[in-house]
This record gives C-alpha cells, sequence and structure tokens, in this order.
C-alpha cells in the first residue's frame, strides 16, 4: 500500500517535527521515525485500526499524543 500525505497533513507534520526538535534536540527526529513507524503499521495491516467513518481509520502513534486518518483501503 502507498502512504501519501494531503498538502496540509503534511505541513502539520512538518510543523510537529519542528516544534519537537525546539523542545529538546533529536526529539524532532524521534517523531519523525515514531511517523513512520506508525505508517508503516498502517499499510501492513490496515483493518487494525479502528473506523472514524466509513472512509477512515484512525492510526494511532506509540510514544507521542498524535494520531493519524488514513482512508479505509477496505471500502
Amino acid at each position: 500500500m502507498n502512504v501519501a500525505f494531503h498538502p496540509h497533513a503534511e505541513a502539520e507534520l512538518i510543523a510537529a517535527v519542528e516544534y519537537y526538535e525546539a523542545c529538546h534536540p533529536g526529539l524532532g527526529l524521534d517523531f519523525a521515525i515514531e511517523t513512520n513507524l506508525a505508517l508503516d503499521r498502517a499499510s501492513r495491516y490496515p483493518e487494525a485500526w479502528p473506523l472514524l467513518e466509513s472512509l477512515f481509520r484512525r492510526v494511532l502513534f506509540n510514544r507521542f499524543p498524535f494520531t493519524s486518518l488514513m482512508a479505509n483501503p477496505c471500502s
């Protein structure tokens, strides 16, 4: 499964990485890595995540208080 960001989501991701990096050096990189891990889990197991609506699933992050929405590939 291919993962692509909506332009607004990509801007939000970049802002979050910059915010965490400003809080503590290296934390922004940790957040970016966690984002990639969460998206990898989502692409490997798309039905493992709860449906928000029939078109979207919520992918949870492990370490940071973030979620990502993905289009439901099973709909």
